[in-house]
């Protein structure tokens, strides 16, 4: 009786400690995030066990998918994926190997999510298959961010593929390891030939672009606008407006340098034919800095690089998400330019225009815009390539002036008094009256006592004249000795009057 006892008590320990066991790998399954399983191998996947993580993944309780009480499990999984799924899972099974596998479900809320299932068969001593187990992950978030990555990494290559300039990347050798087609372009080189060539071998001065290099991974500090000279593959010699930065890998570590790279060989010789103002040339040169960026169909801005941004005054963070009418002065002018492309799909000339900066100073942007598409095709905004032309626009203001005005006195000159007279004539401003003034001896200064005294006199004389007259009238000066006083509504006795102030 005692042995029966003591069987019965042995018996009720084993099964007690059963039961802790299997509550506490309840507990622990229970605890995981990801939804446990254990499933029949048939066209619904029955499931005969779920753990508590089927309700944060589906919405749907483990009861209500457990022997398809409520739908099965295959009802959650998106249609294009279910016999793709099977026929993998057949294969495994044949083959008693470990699945692995990601698609797309439905939740209870409708919600669509990416999940990634690891399974195996669990075979009795006939290698009869019984059920399957395996465990699914939410992995939605992880997909959402390797699409953006790949969307980046589209963008940067569209932006590349039809950008003018051109982009490179060397390594510390300074060999080629990338490059976009618009610098072969430039070299004259196909993108094989150019792959096999060193910067020896197509640059003029290859020790100053070794010392640039140099500079470069010394300091860490970018260098923008470095102008070399390089040679094409006809013997061509070309400028080459060259920005160098340092090209670091996923540590932190200095591999090489890439740059941007711009053909300014017709802007040399420009510079060289008009001679006047060279070092100021090559300083405008030097600074400029193509910006670039994108606006949805709205002309809110999407994207954008460092120099759009800082060409106006504002970090990339400050630039983005404003509407092109924050900085553009005539936004109706980019508004057209917007619906004509939007219409043709032509892409505009560069324009120059007037652009309002974060400080509310203003400037010249010269901009061209293009269609901006989707990888499907679709039309989302538009595209923006410009760069700075403030200080040209102020240079030919300037070039403006001097073309009108004498420039020892500052007086109009001839070109513009007879245009006055015939915008006059043709105006209400009658009656009109013209006073001729000579200054007599400035010959004889000239050859007594100098050109400079000369010229000291004629500035005297027309200050002289100008403080005569009214602020309506005009006073040019029409040759060397010459001056002519335009008066707009005045009659001959007021004219005679005036005269008679210049000279009593």
């Amino acid at each position: 009786m005692a042995e029966i006892i003591s069987s019965a008590f042995q018996k009720s320990q084993s099964e007690k400690a059963l039961q802790e066991r299997e509550d506490q790998l309840n507990a622990l399954l229970n605890n995981v995030p990801d939804m446990i399983y254990r499933c029949l191998n048939d066209n619904n996947w029955t499931m005969e066990f779920i753990s508590s993580g089927c309700y944060e993944l589906t919405g749907y309780q483990p009861d209500e998918l457990i022997n398809n009480n409520v739908l099965a499990y295959n009802d959650l999984i998106l249609p294009e994926y279910r016999d793709e799924l099977w026929n993998k899972w057949q294969i495994i099974l044949a083959g008693k190997h470990n699945f692995e596998g990601e698609y797309r479900i439905t939740t209870a809320s409708g919600d669509i999510k990416w999940v990634w299932e690891r399974g195996n068969g669990v075979f009795d001593n006939q290698d009869k298959l019984l059920f399957l187990e395996g465990y699914i992950t939410d992995i939605t978030e992880r997909n959402i961010a390797r699409d953006a990555l790949i969307q980046s990494e589209d963008k940067y290559r569209e932006i590349l593929s039809t950008m003018e300039e051109g982009y490179y990347e060397v390594d510390l050798k300074g060999n080629l390891v990338f490059y976009n087609d618009s610098l072969s372009k430039m070299f004259g080189y196909s993108k094989d030939e150019l792959k096999e060539l060193t910067y020896k071998e197509y640059c003029l001065n290859p020790d100053e672009i070794f010392n640039t290099y140099n500079r470069v991974y010394h300091t860490g500090k970018p260098e923008k606008a470095a102008d070399w000279v390089i040679i094409t593959k006809n013997g061509k010699k070309k400028f080459v407006e060259v920005s160098v930065s340092t090209h670091r890998d996923n540590e932190g570590q200095i591999i090489g340098f890439r740059g941007i790279a711009r053909d300014i060989t017709e802007q040399k010789q420009n510079e060289e034919a008009l001679k006047a103002s060279e070092e100021r040339h090559r300083e405008i040169l030097a600074s400029i800095e193509d910006g670039y960026f994108e606006v949805d169909l709205k002309g809110t801005v999407t994207f954008c690089n460092k120099a759009s941004a800082r060409m106006l005054g504002y970090t990339v963070d400050e630039f983005m998400s404003l509407n092109y009418r924050s900085f553009c002065k005539d936004y109706q002018l980019v508004f057209n330019i917007f619906n004509q492309l939007f219409r043709t799909g032509k892409t505009e000339q560069a324009l120059a225009m007037e652009m309002i900066k974060k400080d509310g100073s203003e400037g010249y942007g010269e901009l061209i815009f293009s269609l901006l598409h989707d990888k499907d095709g679709n039309l989302i905004g538009f595209r923006g390539v410009g760069r700075d032309v403030t200080e040209q626009k102020h240079y030919e203001d300037q070039l403006k002036y001097l073309s009108l005005h004498n420039q020892l006195t500052g007086l109009y000159n001839r070109v513009y008094f007879e245009n006055g007279i015939d915008r006059l004539g043709s105006s209400r401003e009658h009656p009109i009256t013209i006073i001729s003034i000579d200054l007599d001896g400035l010959k004889l200064v000239n050859d007594t006592v100098g050109h400079e005294r000369g010229d000291q006199l004629l500035i005297a004389c027309a200050n002289v004249l100008k403080k005569s007259l009214r602020s309506s009238d005009t006073l040019a000066r029409v040759g060397g000795d010459e001056f002519v006083a335009l008066l707009p509504r005045t009659d001959s006795k007021t004219g005679e009057d005036i005269a008679m102030r210049i000279h009593p």
